[in-house]
């Protein structure tokens, strides 16, 4: 992508890591997703997109401008895009019987489900040994229509998954949205998972044509021992962009 998150140290996509996208109404955070994918992709490695929030359309036509082919490694296998904006009644069902699933109200068809989603995704890693970034967009749409336990459960077990398999889960969520009890406990329960936050946000001043946000990147390191403090350390490092058409420009990196 380009030298914005480059001065914050990626690269490469980090494997074995737990990266949450934390953006608001006023500033997306998509073009991280965009930015990562792609990394991916130059890299080799697999994409598994559970797509709830954008459209496989969006991410070919912002790809086509990084460089990458979304297309092609949809063909070849190397993506594997789960539909929830389309066709939003059968996004979780078996790739034998599409078309018989419907979105449940009940809990234990609600919970089914999800283990059918999961089924897939692990289907998909598992499948080979050529590591993989597995990306939730976004995962506020779950717990909207899951519920909080139930949506963090899932996010738990692709966070497993992702760690077994030596890849790389990212997730994105609404920081904003829904404010009511399940969003206010949502960001901290999601953040609690994470070793790397992104935090995306509209400047306090409005609307700028030079800057159109800023990120604030939080490095969450867990304890190596148990005489170790019970409290992660964190490392945090902020940055004012502006968005061009192949990536990010960084206007301003700052270590807080």
């Amino acid at each position: 992508m380009s030298d914005g998150m480059a001065e914050l140290g990626f690269k490469e996509v980090p494997l074995q890591e737990v990266i949450v996208v934390n953006d608001s109404v006023q500033a997306n955070g998509n073009f991280l997703l965009h930015y990562f994918t792609t990394l991916a992709l130059k890299a080799e490695m697999r994409v598994c997109m559970v797509a709830l929030n954008n459209t496989l359309d969006q991410f070919v036509a912002v790809g086509r401008k990084m460089g990458v082919n979304v297309q092609n490694a949809v063909a070849t296998q190397k993506w594997l895009h789960i539909d929830g904006v389309s066709r939003p009644y059968d996004w979780s069902a078996g790739p034998q019987t599409p078309m018989q699933f419907t979105m449940s109200t009940t809990p234990d068809a609600m919970k089914n489900d999800l283990q059918q989603l999961f089924l897939r995704l692990q289907t998909f890693i598992q499948a080979s040994s050529v590591p993989c970034i597995l990306v939730i967009d976004d995962l506020s749409i779950l717990t909207y229509h899951y519920g909080l336990n139930a949506a963090l459960m899932f996010a738990r077990y692709c966070r497993q998954l992702a760690l077994n398999a030596k890849s790389t889960l990212l997730v994105l969520h609404h920081g904003d949205v829904n404010m009511d009890s399940q969003g206010t406990f949502l960001n901290p329960a999601i953040t609690d998972l994470a070793s790397i936050v992104f935090t995306v946000r509209g400047l306090d001043t409005g609307y700028c044509k030079d800057i159109h946000g800023s990120v604030m990147l939080t490095r969450r390191y867990q304890p190596t021992s148990q005489s170790s403090s019970l409290h992660c350390s964190t490392t945090k490092k902020s940055l004012q962009y502006k968005l061009v058409e192949n990536g990010i420009r960084c206007i301003h990196v700052e270590t807080l």
